[in-house]
């Protein structure tokens, strides 16, 4: 913005660094005293810049402004988790694969485990930001749909993503069963067999 006095009908728009001209921003501007400049993307970063605006007409006529920053923003940083989500059932003593995105400057990553919405154990302190980690779920976890993952940003811990709730399962104490409901049938035919052939032999006995 700006205001001008006598008569000016349009002016030019520059833009500088100290006194080097960076790039002419607009010619024959109506002198409405306002304009709007979309800062290309490509400028470097400083804080000597300055805006001229000058008579088109009569270029020895301008005013500059005072000295201004111009900066490249830090990209938000997010981290969304992909694997596992709702529909995945992971069994104990098996390796998954735990799958993220990330954007904005994420570097190392902290990986947790949730269960019923607490905090349960740390699967990894820190680990590179590849967007995937190989995890080998440990016995002692119990079976249950209520886990989720936590991935952290290892260097801001505010930001961070859960997964949605997955399931994890055990079949050892489904396998123990069987085992033993076969032990069991197999120890029951034994006593019939053992039993059949006694009462077998006293009938032969009889009946000499």
């Amino acid at each position: 913005m700006w205001s001008s006095t006598g008569d000016i009908e349009d002016v030019n728009i520059a833009l500088y660094n100290t006194t080097d001209l960076i790039e002419a921003i607009d010619t024959r501007v109506f002198n409405d005293g306002m304009y709007v400049w979309a800062i290309p993307s490509y400028l470097e970063e400083g804080n000597n810049y300055k805006i001229r605006i000058s008579d088109y007409n009569n270029a020895t006529i301008y005013d500059d402004s005072d000295y201004f920053e111009i900066y490249i923003p830090i990209a938000s940083k997010t981290i969304h988790i992909t694997s596992p989500d709702a529909l995945y059932s992971w069994e104990v003593g098996t390796t998954q694969t735990i799958m993220w995105t990330s954007t904005g400057n994420v570097g190392n990553v902290r990986i947790q485990i949730y269960k019923d919405g607490e905090f349960l154990q740390i699967v990894s302190f820190s680990t590179s930001n590849t967007g995937s980690f190989p995890w080998f779920i440990p016995y002692s976890l119990e079976s249950k749909d209520s886990y989720q993952i936590k991935i952290f940003d290892y260097s801001d811990l505010s930001i961070s993503a859960y997964s949605e709730y997955f399931e994890i399962f055990d079949n050892s104490n489904n396998s123990t069963e069987n085992i033993i409901s076969g032990y069991n049938f197999f120890l029951l035919s034994g006593i019939i067999s053992v039993t059949a052939l006694i009462l077998l032999k006293k009938f032969f006995k009889n009946n000499k």
